[in-house]
């Protein structure tokens, strides 16, 4: 057992929880794009070296000029329980610090919350984050093992995400078994993350958890890297088929025809997406680029001739043997030797069934 912080007293902390694609980050982005306090730190704990959660506040924080944010990266440790050391170290650094109005704790959808709960020695706040349509698909009976609303167990305050996506009658049906299993937990509606920042940071009294019920689970994560281009017919085709056993996907990617834009791409159980990401690096001057030491040190970590930072960097959570095979189903997205060789103004004629992208500014 890892033994409680108490420096932690000395700042507040919320722990964001839930599962792999209920809506958590977004919910951070909703954060730092609202709050107009002071300096905000973050730890956002994943099962993989690629931290694309922190990546996406980091971009957040930096593009709205918060230069006085913290954002940290933290790799669950098996070994250690899914609650990693290193995480009380950033916690008690932050609290040591004495700048920050709050400190937020991502944890990842297979990390121990009530480890994290023991290990932290005073919280203002626990908040869960479900995907309504899939809580929705448990108060039907159609998925019986309770994992969705377990996830809530000690939560002080859920958040109920994507809404939209239920009609009145489903909504509320999700809202009373919720209430019946967590009735000492604050219940808010959030529509894409919106949720106001003095919710997320008020101090609630923590209720006494329910019997543990442990979650069995055969997901792992892997990550999905690469230096050469998608062929945009062959992507959206992947894409937008069957996905078995797969149960998140996160990241960005580099299309043939898109020279540059990121595009970002999403697939939980229940959505699939994909849209502008911003521009690479590689296709912005360099009079543009940020001053800043940390930010130019990781662009220049991610820099590769001839593309610049051009890549594609996506997160697969799922079955093993379903992870294998995505995987290779992706390298054969990827343009071939004899399709590199053609060059980037050839690959601008290749068929891109994908929506046009709005530049962003």
């Amino acid at each position: 057992m890892i033994a409680p912080s108490a420096a932690l007293r000395r700042v507040p902390v919320t722990i964001v929880c839930g599962l792999h694609g209920s809506g958590k980050t977004t919910v951070l982005q909703q954060l730092l794009a609202e709050y107009r306090g002071g300096a905000l730190a973050f730890i956002v704990v994943q099962p993989t070296s690629f931290n694309f959660d922190a990546n996406l506040i980091r971009g957040l924080s930096g593009a709205l000029d918060r230069k006085d944010d913290a954002i940290y990266e933290v790799r669950e440790d098996e070994e250690e329980g899914y609650w990693p050391d290193e995480v009380m170290r950033l916690v008690d650094e932050c609290a040591a610090a004495n700048r920050y109005d709050h400190l937020f704790i991502e944890l990842s959808g297979s990390c121990c919350v009530t480890a994290a709960v023991d290990a932290i020695d005073s919280l203002h706040n626990v908040v869960c984050v479900i995907d309504a349509l899939e809580l929705l698909q448990e108060v039907l009976g159609k998925t019986p093992d309770g994992t969705i609303s377990a996830s809530a167990d000690e939560a002080s305050m859920i958040a109920l995400q994507k809404i939209d996506l239920l009609n009145p009658s489903e909504l509320k049906k999700c809202r009373e078994y919720l209430q019946t299993l967590r009735s000492d937990a604050l219940l808010i509606d959030s529509h894409f993350g919106e949720i106001p920042p003095e919710h997320l940071m008020q101090e609630l009294i923590l209720p006494e958890p329910p019997q543990a019920r442990e979650l069995v689970t055969s997901t792992v994560a892997q990550v999905f890297s690469a230096r050469r281009p998608f062929h945009p017919q062959r992507f959206h085709d992947l894409c937008f088929g069957d996905w078995p056993d797969i149960w998140r996907v996160k990241g960005f990617f580099w299309l043939a025809t898109r020279m540059d834009i990121v595009g970002g791409f999403s697939l939980t159980n229940t959505s699939c997406s994909s849209g502008p990401g911003g521009h690479w690096w590689a296709a912005v001057p360099r009079d543009h680029w940020p001053k800043g030491k940390d930010l130019l040190a990781r662009i220049e970590a991610s820099w590769r001739e001839p593309y610049g930072d051009r890549r594609q960097e996506l997160v697969l959570l799922g079955e093993p043997a379903a992870l294998d095979r995505i995987s290779r189903e992706l390298n054969e997205c990827l343009l071939t030797d004899s399709e590199i060789e053609l060059g980037p103004s050839a690959w601008e004629k290749l068929p891109d069934p994908f929506p046009s992208w709005t530049e962003p500014a």
